[in-house]
């Protein structure tokens, strides 16, 4: 199982994509080899393909992992734990660690805010300054 990003952030109720890597390393061939997911509550987690029929030996088969957190998804660190099944196998399990940050839009809102205030000074004292 190999997972290519360990660590992502994310806006909450935006969508990422990920890519995890499973390689058959053994000599035989291994059926049915899909991931086993645990998210957090509240998550929407979609798998593409949803599973690998066949892995034949020596060979790496591809999932694409879509992460959706919710709308109303705190900012923090989260824990995605992923772990790769077939018939025959399963490999231990491996995390990626997704941070909610906040929009662009909330610094926008704090930048005018700030901008409000230094103007509001600017005005109040050409006012009221020494007379």
């Amino acid at each position: 199982l190999r997972i290519d990003d360990l660590w992502v952030t994310i806006e909450a109720g935006q969508e990422k994509e990920t890519v995890i890597k499973v390689q058959n390393t053994g000599l035989s061939e291994l059926r049915d080899v899909d991931l086993d997911v645990t998210k957090p509550p509240g998550w929407e987690i979609s798998i593409v393909p949803r599973k690998i029929v066949s892995l034949p030996p020596q060979t790496t088969g591809k999932f694409t992992l879509k992460i959706r957190p919710p709308v109303d998804a705190g900012l923090s660190d989260y824990k995605i734990i992923i772990k790769a099944k077939s018939a025959e196998v399963e490999t231990p399990e491996d995390q990626i660690r997704v941070t909610i940050s906040k929009s662009s839009q909330s610094s926008w809102l704090g930048y005018a805010i700030i901008g409000i205030g230094i103007i509001l000074v600017v005005v109040i004292f050409k006012k009221f300054g020494r007379k």
